[in-house]
């Protein structure tokens, strides 16, 4: 999916939840300013602009991976998360969220890829706390993924 498209869809969710803010979990500068820029006027914030120097200089020392696993303690408390259908880190968040049993919720069957499953167009996943946004892929199965 095109960056303009992904773009499209989530500022069209953050206009639909009307969010006091938007966490941006991305090491990409140039991306993210954009992303702002797309979102306006929702403030965006990231894990750099939110640490003191101290947890900074900490942050700093970790591996991009250790970086990363931030991003996801953040990710997993959030009210709403959005993410991308190409990203096995979309899917690991909204799965470790998921939620079952809902009316508006596909996370059981979301994997198949039956088109009676997917909630909208463009949509992977779609319950009251994610919303994966892309095509399912066939290696993502309901409450894992693979690889």
């Amino acid at each position: 999916m095109s960056y303009e498209a992904q773009a499209s869809m989530y500022q069209a969710y953050v206009k639909q939840y009307a969010y006091p803010v938007a966490y941006v979990a991305s090491g990409n500068l140039s991306s993210t300013a954009l992303f702002a820029k797309a979102i306006a006027p929702t403030p965006l914030v990231t894990k750099v602009s939110l640490l003191s120097k101290e947890d900074l200089a900490l942050l700093d020392s970790m591996s991009w991976d250790q970086q990363a696993q931030v991003d996801y303690l953040v990710l997993l408390r959030s009210s709403r998360f959005l993410g991308m259908s190409d990203s096995n880190f979309s899917y690991a968040v909204a799965v470790a969220r998921r939620t079952e049993g809902t009316v508006e919720g596909t996370c059981g069957v979301w994997a198949r890829g039956d088109a009676e499953t997917i909630p909208e167009p463009g949509l992977a996943l779609l319950d009251e706390l994610s919303i994966v946004i892309g095509k399912p892929s066939k290696y993502h199965f309901g409450s894992r993924s693979w690889p």
